[in-house]
């Protein structure tokens, strides 16, 4: 039945996975809807179960490559609580049509909250040892990849699910590859070192939300700062690079269970003669 669903949600989204207390966030959905359907259709949002916003779907727009179907999308906005100490909501969005619902999907935002950080494993080094909260450690854990900043199926309800299971299963540790692609949105995979000056909101949002999750969850993070980028680089392309590392350590000095990745499987083919050979000479 869902597979030859007539009417349904494409994808739901909010443009701050992490939000901070005070702020608004706009919550988005997007629908498929046959032209047999395309009347007495209302989309709602709850967010923890309590109804948030309710209206109309219009504006329906036709699709060439399917000409009996048309798509739509609709907003809400809801405003963070400036005194708000909770840590994560649940909002959901539902297709109705004459009142029967037609599609529901879930979704997650994180408010980032300076105590739920403090629940984080404190990770450091010592001697030849990784420590975990002062007591050596192995670490146990699974690599994930730029997919959780790319898929419409990632989100932060999903991540705090992924998060969930691997501390039920004692897996203290999450690598993240493929991170710095996202210096673009849309993601651009053969992103250059100088696109690491630029620094997209909807990249820093979601990484928020990633790390405070993870803390919550006592996983620890360990990023790889930054993927495909050769060794013989210009001075400017290492200071563009050095300086979105600052960036992203910064934003992160004072949660406990992060580590880093300084670059994932460095190449070393030294290949760029313009870089090198001055290098040589002098």
């Amino acid at each position: 039945e869902r597979l030859l669903a007539a009417a349904y949600i494409v994808h739901s989204d909010c443009d701050k996975p992490c939000a901070r207390p005070g702020e608004s966030v706009d919550f988005t959905a997007r629908f498929r809807i046959h032209e047999s359907l395309q009347d007495g259709l209302s989309v709602q949002w709850l967010l923890d179960g309590k109804a948030i916003h309710e209206t109309a779907v219009d504006a329906i727009t036709a699709i060439d490559a399917l000409p009996a179907y048309g798509v739509a999308e609709q907003r809400a906005t809801w405003t963070v609580p400036a005194d708000s100490t909770q840590d994560f909501h649940r909002f959901e969005v539902i297709l109705r049509r004459h009142g029967q619902v037609l599609d529901r999907v879930n979704n997650g935002l994180v408010v980032w909250q300076e105590e739920s950080i403090k629940q984080g494993l404190s990770i450091s080094q010592q001697g030849n040892y990784f420590q975990l909260n002062d007591r050596p450690c192995f670490f146990t854990g699974t690599n994930t990849t730029g997919m959780m900043w790319f898929s419409d199926n990632e989100n932060p309800l999903v991540w705090q699910r992924d998060f969930q299971g691997m501390r039920d299963y004692a897996l203290n540790t999450l690598r993240i590859l493929h991170f710095s692609p996202f210096c673009k949105v849309p993601c651009a995979y053969s992103h250059a070192p100088l696109d690491l000056r630029e620094r997209p909101e909807r990249t820093q949002r979601q990484t928020d939300a990633i790390v405070q999750l993870a803390q919550t969850k006592q996983v620890t993070v360990f990023l790889s700062l930054h993927d495909w980028q050769n060794l013989d680089l210009s001075d400017e392309e290492l200071a563009a690079q050095q300086d979105w590392n600052a960036f992203w350590t910064r934003r992160y000095r004072n949660v406990p269970g992060i580590f880093y990745d300084i670059q994932n499987e460095p190449s070393t083919r030294l290949q760029n003669q313009e870089v090198l050979q001055p290098l040589f000479r002098q």
